[in-house]
């Protein structure tokens, strides 16, 4: 499975690494497990898509005898879901429980240290990924995971491998938590100059964005999938406020034209999902040559309201409070063209909007910046983890 790795560093099955555990989650109806509690309860909500998570706190707790009724590891385990999304890998930096969605491993130290085994089990997700036994719900059990392999080199490479890659690791998180301030202030901003639109406290004139905006949707029909053609959007490859093209699937160019016919996608437009993910708007800022569908689609009109500022409306607070009645739940959240085409929109003076829209220019440029140098340090990161594995650090 990895016999790319150096030849020279050993192979060592995670069982051997220290003692493994699978999580369990004690009876919801014992008041007694769960009430006043102060031992965290984790769950794979609390683990970072790409990142090593520090496993501090949770959003529920365990008492002592609700412990005794799950899993307990201590300060240092390393823990890796492995049930649904597989390979999220997060440090406890206390003691903690955790479900059945996830496995555990707490390292000998004098075998391997923790850092360094989060750090392997990111690089051979993939690997991990692909041991998986269920084609639904990819399920990896602790007999698997205990016999999933990694490259153990002696326990002073270890550590300067994981300093390296905490040094580049820590360079990309700044600048993560740098976007996510800019993300802060331009939500400021908004409040500031427009008040919360769920309260409407200057009274600005509500319209509904299908009288001020041509609001279609993509198709919902499913295309036939083809090797070479055209990309096919959908709520996946909305991420961040951003079109990702990186996985996409793509159709043939019939199928492509026949979408385009009522719903091709403008500079200017803003895409928004309608099923699975609804909401998180994304304004079309370079040439698409794609199609969509489960997708919601605003053009604007010479009337229509700025479109920075219908963009940052409905990726607000209010989007949620202004859907909640028609947004379908179930297993997955949908909300029909009609209702996004009845969304009462508040309606600022051209002037405040044009004040607003130049400020939030100015933040977003330097956003931008930012998302820029954190694409380059995430790229070092991922460069630098493949390299540590093969011997080349």
């Amino acid at each position: 499975m990895m016999n790319k790795t150096d030849k020279k560093i050993k192979m060592v099955k995670l069982g051997d690494l220290g003692k493994v555990s699978t999580g369990t989650t004690p009876s919801k109806k014992e008041s007694l497990y769960y009430e006043h509690g102060d031992i965290p309860f984790l769950k794979p909500n609390l683990f970072s898509e790409n990142e090593i998570g520090n496993l501090y706190g949770a959003d529920e707790f365990l008492t002592s005898e609700g412990a005794m009724k799950s899993r307990v590891v201590k300060k240092g385990a390393v823990l890796t879901t492995c049930i649904g999304i597989i390979g999220k890998v997060g440090i406890a930096q206390r003691e903690v429980c955790f479900n059945q969605q996830i496995n555990a491993i707490e390292p000998n130290p004098e075998i391997c240290i923790s850092e360094y085994l989060a750090y392997a089990l990111m690089r051979f997700r993939e690997s991990l990924t692909n041991m998986a036994n269920a084609p639904v719900i990819p399920i990896i059990n602790k007999t698997q995971f205990s016999s999933f392999q990694i490259p153990l080199p002696p326990l002073a490479e270890q550590k300067r491998i994981a300093e390296i890659l905490d040094l580049a690791d820590e360079a990309r998180r700044k600048r993560k938590k740098n976007i996510a301030l800019y993300d802060d202030l331009i939500r400021s901003l908004f409040l500031k100059t427009f008040g919360d639109p769920v309260s409407n406290p200057m009274g600005y004139e509500l319209k509904a964005l299908g009288k001020i905006c041509d609001v279609r949707d993509g198709t919902h029909d499913s295309p036939k999938y083809v090797e070479k053609g055209y990309p096919l959007l959908t709520s996946k490859n909305l991420k961040d406020g951003y079109v990702d093209l990186s996985d996409i699937n793509m159709i043939s160019e019939s199928d492509y034209e026949q979408i385009n016919k009522r719903s091709k996608v403008d500079l200017g437009d803003i895409l928004m999902p309608m099923i699975g993910t609804v909401g998180n708007p994304v304004l079309v800022e370079e040439k698409p040559e794609y199609a969509i569908k489960n997708m919601a689609l605003i053009k604007f009109v010479p009337d229509s309201p700025d479109p920075l500022y219908v963009l940052h409306l409905l990726s607000s607070h209010y989007f949620d409070h202004a859907t909640k009645a028609s947004n379908r739940g179930g297993t997955q959240k949908f909300i029909s063209l009609g209702n996004i085409r009845k969304l009462p929109i508040p309606i600022p003076n051209l002037g405040r909007q044009e004040a607003y829209i130049e400020q939030a220019e100015e933040i977003n440029a330097q956003n931008v910046r930012e998302k820029a140098l954190y694409e380059q340090h995430d790229n070092l990161f991922n460069a630098l983890l493949q390299r540590a594995f093969k011997g080349d650090l």
